[in-house]
């Protein structure tokens, strides 16, 4: 999933959050500045550009 300002993402528990913009870029993910719909609360989520083999 490519993921950009004004995406919409899902997660576990029936919540979505909306991708407000990029805090911040680095060699193994990125972190977003999103917004929760329930109840509008700013939040942040990290995410992995791809799993590591354990």
């Amino acid at each position: 999933m490519i993921i950009t300002v004004n995406s919409v993402l899902p997660d576990d528990k029936g919540n979505q959050y909306k991708v407000i913009s990029i805090i911040k870029s680095g060699g193994f993910g990125q972190f977003f500045l999103c917004e929760r719909f329930q109840d509008n609360k700013d939040v942040s989520i990290r995410t992995l550009h791809f799993a590591l083999p354990v």
